[in-house]
């Protein structure tokens, strides 16, 4: 009895080790891995992409499963190489599980750096402002990222908001694929006894092109009563632009609005008393952030 229990197991430990070994051998090993095809290392593209431009030019296919370039799935950008180029990864499985990446260059033809802009202008009148409101009126927008207010940064300032004078600010944005831009801006602080009505441009803050027309005269807006909203007839005053812009060099720059008088206005230098509203806007031309 004890022989024949010894064979029976033996006989079980040999169907188990054989069919084991079948498995082992006849095992599929998922075959061969995908591959990518590219017409080209780099791809140029508009900041306004589509998944279709992104994909140009790039198949993929397996041996098993032929064409899978439908699956190819776009993955990550790398932050930028240089400013406007970066990487692209890509991945495609096929049908065993097996995994391929594959990364390109891509290329932003009309890329430019985040701008910063500032929704209101950054004159204050003496002991009744504080820097928080430079954060408060900063804004930034990004050619891929969009809105990128939330990211701005003031990095310092030397503006005493108890002392009447000319200031700077330093703001710093970052977008997601690490442009970074640091630029100071011009600050005003009042004599809080000039305080008039309240002259609105259209901007506070442009961007041009080096070597790009600018007219100033375009982003004047209006002038109100601080206390009722009330518009102030153009006729009621005279408006002086006077303009440091010079659209030949990269730079920041300012021109200078203001309205006086025009009952007043009797030669080019009218009294300071006549003066009704005062405003700056900045222009950044060319190059700029750093």
């Amino acid at each position: 009895m004890k022989i024949i229990r010894i064979c029976v197991l033996a006989l079980l430990i040999l169907t188990i080790g054989g069919y084991a070994a079948f498995m082992v051998m006849n095992r599929s090993d998922g075959g061969e891995p995908p591959s990518f095809t590219s017409t080209a290392d780099t791809i140029m593209v508009s900041c306004e992409y589509s998944d279709t431009d992104l994909l140009r030019g790039l198949t993929a296919s397996d041996k098993e499963d032929g064409d899978l370039t439908d699956e190819i799935i776009v993955g990550n950008f790398s932050e930028f190489k240089s400013r406007g180029t970066a990487d692209l990864d890509y991945a495609v499985y096929d049908s065993d599980g097996n995994c391929t990446t594959f990364t390109r260059e891509v290329r932003f033809t009309d890329y430019s750096p985040p701008k910063i802009t500032f929704y209101s202008p950054l004159v204050f009148y003496a002991k009744g402002s504080s820097n928080v409101a430079m954060r408060q009126y900063a804004e930034a927008y990004d050619a891929l990222d969009g809105n990128i207010t939330k990211r701005v940064k003031i990095t310092g300032t030397d503006a005493d908001f108890d002392v009447v004078g000319e200031y700077t600010v330093s703001v710093y944005v970052k977008n997601s694929l690490g442009d970074e831009v640091n630029m100071d801006f011009p600050v005003h602080i009042l004599d809080p006894a000039d305080k008039g009505d309240i002259m609105s441009l259209k901007s506070y803050v442009v961007y041009i092109d080096k070597g790009e027309k600018f007219t100033p005269e375009e982003y004047f807006d209006e002038v109100t009563a601080p206390n009722t909203g009330a518009v102030r007839s153009p006729e009621s005053y005279t408006l002086k632009i006077d303009s440091e812009v010079d659209t030949a060099k990269d730079g920041v720059y300012e021109v200078h609005y203001s309205a006086v008088s025009s009952a007043e206005q009797t030669s080019a230098s009218a009294p300071s008393e006549d003066l009704i509203a005062e405003t700056w806007l900045t222009v950044v031309v060319g190059e700029y952030g750093g």
